[in-house]
């Protein structure tokens, strides 16, 4: 089981929240997502569960991925 961001970014009501997000998880690893209201920490998570398309760059996940 895995996740990997290559280069991802996101935009959200004409704006680009996040840019550039690089990052690999591998079996038993875990992250924290954290920053100040608005910066797109809600809509990465969305993008990580497959349920909003990356406006650039691609994400993997291999296995079963719990968020």
């Amino acid at each position: 089981m895995s996740l990997a961001f290559r280069r991802v970014a996101c935009d959200r009501g004409g704006r680009r929240l996040f840019d550039d997000v690089s990052f690999a998880l591998a079996a038993g690893e875990a992250a924290v997502v954290a920053g100040p209201n608005g910066v797109g920490k809600s809509s990465l998570i969305r993008i990580a569960a497959g349920l909003l398309p990356p406006a650039e760059g691609a994400v993997t996940a291999t296995g079963r991925i719990a968020l």
